[in-house]
C-alpha cells in the first residue's frame, strides 16, 4: 500500500475552477496558506501540491508525500466535521468530483494563537492510528489524523473557540496535479461551529481616517495568486459599488471620503474574491478669533467660568461635531490636556487662555486660539454726607464741585487704581 513518517508542514491554496474558488497551497507548516469550508453551499476548491519531496510521518500518518499545509480560523464557537475529498478535475458548483479519484491523508493540529504560531509546537503521537479505528482523539495538540487508501476523509474537530486557528496537513499518495474540496457536513446542525473564510479575502487593513488636507492614500490590495484587479467605489445613494475608471491594478491612489471596494480575478477571469475599506477625509475645524476681556469680581482669589465664551469660539461649527476645551498652556491645548472648566485668579492682573477645538471623530483635526481674560476687583461706593452750597443771590445757581468728594467715596480705596 503506501506511507511512512515525517516532522511538521502544512498547506493552503487560492485558485478557481468549474466556477467555484480554487487556492493554493503551502509546502510546509510555516508558510501555510488559508483556507475554510465555506458556508450556504459555497464550493471553494483547494489546489493539492505535488512534486514536493516527502515530510517525514507524523502523527497517524506513515509517510507524506507532496504535502501541503493549510491554516483555518474558528468563525463561529462549536464542533466542526468536514469531508476532505480530492480529484484531478476539481469540483462543480454543487460540489461534484470532476476526474480521477486521489488517495489523500491528513492530520490536524491546534488550537493556536495566530495562523503559523504553533508550527514550531506540534506533538507527535505515536500510539495514535486512523480515526477511523482510533476515537481517542485529541492526543496534544493532534487534534485528528486519518491514514488510509480512500479519496474521502473526516476532520472531526470539537468544542472549537471563536478565533482560534487550526493547522492541516493534507498529502497527494499517488502525486498527480488536482484539487481537494472541504465541506462542513454539520453546518447548521445544533451546536455546530464555522470557519471564518473572510481570512482567503484580500487584506485591506483597517478603515483609514485622517484630517483634510492630509494629502493622496495609496491602498495596496496585492492578493496571493491575483491576475487581474479592479477597483470601485461605493455610491452611498443606490447602495452599489461602481467601478473605476482605468483602476485595474494591486494599488489605488484616493484622495476622497469614500468606501473603496478591491475584487481580483483569476487567470480564468472568474470572481476571485473582493474586499472593502473606508476611508475619510475628516473636517478640521476653524476656531473664531475672539478680543480679550476683562472681568469685574467681588474679591481674590477667585475664578472665571469659561463657558460663556464657547459659542463666540464655535461660530457656525456644530457643538454636537466638535468639541471645545480650555487649557493654561499652549503645550496642553496642542496635546487635549489639563483642560480648565475655569480661569483661576489670586490677585488682580490678566492670564492667557488657550483654546483647542477638535472633532469628536478624529481628535487629530484641531485647532487652537489664545485669549487674555483680565479681573479686577469691583469698585466700592463709600456713603457720602451732603454736600450743600448757598446759591448765588442774582441767578439762584450754584456750582458744586464733586471731586471735593473722591475721598469719601473712595473710603480705603486706592485712589490710583480707580478713576
Amino acid at each position: 500500500m503506501k506511507k511512512k513518517y515525517f516532522s511538521s508542514v502544512l498547506f493552503i491554496l487560492f485558485a478557481m475552477i468549474s466556477g467555484g474558488s480554487i487556492w493554493a497551497q503551502g509546502p510546509s507548516c510555516g508558510v501555510s496558506d488559508p483556507f475554510c469550508a465555506g458556508s450556504d453551499g459555497a464550493t471553494i476548491v483547494f489546489q493539492n501540491s505535488s512534486n514536493i519531496p516527502s515530510g517525514g510521518s507524523p502523527a497517524c500518518l506513515g509517510s507524506t508525500p507532496n504535502p501541503a499545509w493549510f491554516y483555518m480560523q474558528i468563525g463561529e464557537s462549536g464542533d466542526l466535521q468536514f469531508l476532505i475529498q480530492q480529484t484531478t478535475g476539481g469540483f462543480t458548483d454543487s460540489g461534484a468530483p470532476i476526474g480521477s479519484q486521489i488517495d489523500v491523508d491528513f492530520v490536524a493540529y491546534g488550537p493556536f494563537d495566530s495562523e503559523v504560531g504553533g508550527c514550531s509546537e506540534l506533538d507527535d503521537c505515536d500510539s495514535c492510528g486512523n480515526n477511523q479505528t482510533d476515537d481517542g482523539y485529541p492526543y496534544g495538540n493532534v487534534v485528528d489524523c486519518s491514514y488510509s487508501g480512500s479519496w474521502t476523509e473526516t476532520l472531526t474537530i470539537n468544542d472549537a473557540v471563536e478565533g482560534d486557528y487550526y493547522l492541516v496537513l493534507m498529502t497527494n499518495y499517488n502525486g498527480s496535479p488536482g484539487y481537494i474540496l472541504l465541506t462542513q457536513t454539520n453546518e447548521g446542525n445544533t451546536g455546530a461551529g464555522a470557519t471564518d473564510c473572510s481570512i482567503l479575502d484580500p487584506a485591506l487593513g483597517e478603515d483609514i481616517n485622517v484630517c483634510e488636507g492630509f494629502g493622496p492614500i495609496e491602498i495596496d490590495g496585492t492578493t496571493e495568486n491575483a491576475s487581474s484587479y479592479q477597483w470601485g467605489v461605493l455610491n452611498e445613494t443606490t447602495g452599489d459599488y461602481e467601478d473605476i475608471a482605468g483602476e485595474t491594478n494591486p494599488f489605488i491612489t484616493v484622495t476622497e471620503t469614500g468606501t473603496y471596494q478591491v475584487t481580483t480575478y483569476d487567470a480564468t477571469n472568474d470572481d476571485y474574491a473582493s474586499a472593502n475599506i473606508t476611508v475619510t477625509y475628516h473636517e478640521v475645524p476653524v476656531a473664531i478669533e475672539i478680543e480679550d476681556d476683562t472681568v469685574c469680581v467681588e474679591s481674590f482669589p477667585t475664578s472665571v467660568d469659561l463657558f460663556p465664551y464657547n459659542a463666540s469660539i464655535l461660530g457656525s461649527l456644530d457643538p454636537d461635531q466638535f468639541d471645545l476645551s480650555y487649557h493654561a498652556t499652549q503645550a496642553n491645548a496642542d496635546a487635549g490636556s489639563n483642560a480648565l472648566g475655569n480661569l483661576p485668579f489670586s490677585e488682580e492682573g490678566c492670564s492667557t487662555v488657550y483654546v483647542r477645538i477638535e472633532n469628536i471623530d478624529l481628535n487629530e483635526c484641531y485647532d487652537t486660539i489664545a485669549f487674555q481674560i483680565c479681573a479686577y476687583e469691583t469698585a466700592e461706593v463709600f456713603p457720602l454726607t451732603s454736600y450743600e452750597l448757598c446759591a448765588d443771590p442774582v441767578t439762584g445757581d450754584a456750582i458744586f464741585d464733586l471731586g471735593v468728594k473722591d475721598v469719601e467715596a473712595l473710603g480705603d480705596q486706592i485712589a490710583a487704581d480707580y478713576s
